[in-house]
């Protein structure tokens, strides 16, 4: 979530001095994004909140009080500008251990095959992670292994995409789980090659897994 907390802001004065004050990574990065439409349900921005933004843009003009605001063309630009500036990722925090979500604390399903391969395939992909990475650094004479970086980034981003809050806690429509468990067995599949590759590397000898 951005420092703003909400992904729905009304762009109002109060938004944009939260993006500073609930800044957790000024250190980093003194930019924070704010995602302003008119409800989550496929409602944009409305002519207000530009509006809103115009002025406080020309307040800032003047006064220091609040931060400067600037509109980008996307997303997809502000996160280039933070991959620049903090040389590649180098000169931001590291967060070690687990990868606690306040919003997805205690979540129920009424569909436990989702919550089940989702968990599954985060297991599996940490253990891909693990015997890829070990594998290349050891790269064991004879062989050539070149971490496969991208199609665990494609394994992790299948994952990522049914951890939207509709389909974890079983609120959306049935097809939507037709697709979730199509992705499972597509990510499940790709990481047991995944795991085949590496071992065949690091361990020759080795019994396949399957």
């Amino acid at each position: 979530m951005t420092p703003v907390d909400i992904y729905t802001a009304q762009a109002t004065v109060g938004d944009v001095n939260k993006g500073i004050t609930n800044h957790k990574n000024l250190e980093s990065d003194a930019t924070a994004l704010l995602v302003f439409v008119n409800g989550d349900g496929g409602g944009g921005a409305l002519p207000k909140m530009l509006e809103n933004l115009r002025r406080i843009r020309a307040a800032t003009n003047e006064h220091r009080e609040l931060p400067s605001v600037s509109m980008g063309s996307s997303v997809e630009e502000f996160f280039a500008d933070i991959e620049e500036a903090s040389k590649e990722g180098k000169t931001l925090p590291v967060w070690k251990g687990e990868l606690y979500l306040e919003f997805h604390r205690e979540t129920y399903t009424s569909h436990g095959s989702i919550k089940k391969g989702n968990r599954k395939c985060e297991i599996l992909l940490r253990d891909v992670e693990r015997v890829a990475t070990l594998t290349s650094l050891l790269q064991p004479k004879g062989h050539s292994y070149v971490y496969p970086k991208r199609a665990i980034d494609e394994c992790w981003e299948k994952v990522l995409l049914n951890q939207f809050h509709d389909v974890l806690p079983g609120s959306a429509i049935g097809m939507v789980y037709d697709d979730a468990d199509k992705l499972y067995a597509e990510v499940r599949e790709v990481c047991t090659g995944l795991l085949e590759d590496a071992f065949s590397v690091l361990l020759p000898r080795s019994s396949p897994l399957l």
